[in-house]
């Protein structure tokens, strides 16, 4: 999109406010529709931009975004409650105030983000756009081998358990969310936090992919949409992550207060990256494409989620103080004593996730 053309798009429902005379209901509702209609295309163009590479850029685009949005809302608004009736130029030189403001954000916008910026490794195959961009940083797994039949009640439909050497496995997985875009936007509060998860393995043909027991974010809000549009396991708890590290060590923390008490992942690691092989452990449990779900109805869910291949830190040792039956249930309390079979920190990096085909 041309900065010209956004500049056009952002103006037009001023412009038709300046222009229509007659008031009442259905001009509103025009007016209101095509901000609407506006609103959606610059969100589908933004879902396909990656992150400002600087945070000066980052708040000036977030800046330009909010002149666009409340130069729309204010002309919305004004054009239900302002007739253009009486004083009709008094009131037509408001609404095309409101034009110019719009269109000379968006034109300044586009401007400065040209075309769509997609990090290298995000490129969707069932989708033009994401729903979400983000960062996934710095990703602790604990990985357990379990009986197949614990997770059958967990599986969606028409899936099967991904196996290794014929075991299936469960993950504690800890990792930060940076950056974060929903629908391309910034959303203010909710672009930095961690989450914990528990996770297992499955397939659905030749595709390889993750569904999830249960998923903690320390946001309400993330949790109440999670669970009541996509059907998914979020809870919300407290939480906090740490990273500190130097020339000769890397250190990842991780707290959940859940079940009346604290629960503490720390993984100790070498701070120079290697990138495990296709065959290796590590790559099995950290590269997938697919991210599964089951909805209210009992159908499959299916998410596509683009990354480029994460390099691991050699991990040197990890410390769990996890109450797996406060935390994931009484069914899951037998882990407190069982060995992880893999301890992988990633690196982590840009990421889309987008509703799959």
């Amino acid at each position: 999109m041309t900065p010209v053309l956004a500049a056009v798009l952002a103006a037009t429902p001023g412009v038709l406010s300046a222009l229509l005379a007659n008031d009442g209901s259905a001009r509103w509702l025009l007016i209101l529709g095509v901000s609407l209609v506006v609103a959606c295309v610059f969100a589908g163009w933004l879902a396909r931009t990656a992150q400002p590479t600087t945070p000066r850029d980052g708040w000036i685009e977030r800046g330009l975004m909010l002149l666009v949005a409340g130069s729309l809302l204010l002309n919305g608004v004004l054009s239900g409650r302002l007739p253009l009736s009486n004083h009709a130029a008094d009131r037509r030189w408001i609404y095309l105030g409101c034009a110019l403001l719009a269109g000379g954000a968006a034109w300044a916008l586009f401007r400065r983000a040209g075309e769509p910026r997609v990090p290298a490794g995000t490129t969707l195959e069932s989708s033009r756009w994401a729903f979400l961009r983000a960062e996934w940083r710095r990703l602790c797994l604990v990985t357990y081998a379990v009986e197949p039949e614990r997770l059958k009640p967990h599986l969606p439909p028409g899936l099967e358990l991904d196996l290794r050497d014929g075991k299936a496995f469960v993950s504690l997985v800890a990792f930060d969310f940076c950056e974060t875009r929903v629908l391309g936007i910034p959303w203010p509060g909710y672009r930095t936090f961690p989450e914990i998860n528990l996770r297992f393995y499955v397939r659905e043909g030749e595709k390889r992919g993750v569904a999830f027991v249960r998923e903690y974010v320390p946001k309400r809000l993330i949790a109440w949409i999670a669970r009541g549009l996509y059907n998914e396991p979020y809870a919300h708890a407290p939480m906090l992550s740490e990273v500190s590290s130097s020339e000769e060590e890397l250190r990842v923390k991780h707290r959940l207060l859940a079940g009346g008490r604290e629960h503490s992942l720390e993984v100790v690691a070498t701070p120079q990256h290697e990138t495990p092989g296709d065959d290796s452990t590590a790559h099995f449990f950290k590269e997938h494409s697919w991210g599964y779900g089951t909805s209210r109805g009992g159908k499959l869910v299916r998410y596509e989620v683009r990354h480029p291949v994460w390099r691991t830190y050699p991990v040197r040792s990890h410390t769990l103080d996890w109450d797996w039956g406060a935390v994931y249930g009484e069914a899951w309390a037998d882990l407190a004593q069982a060995t992880p079979a893999s301890v992988i920190l990633a690196e982590g990096s840009p990421v889309a996730v987008s509703p799959g085909a």
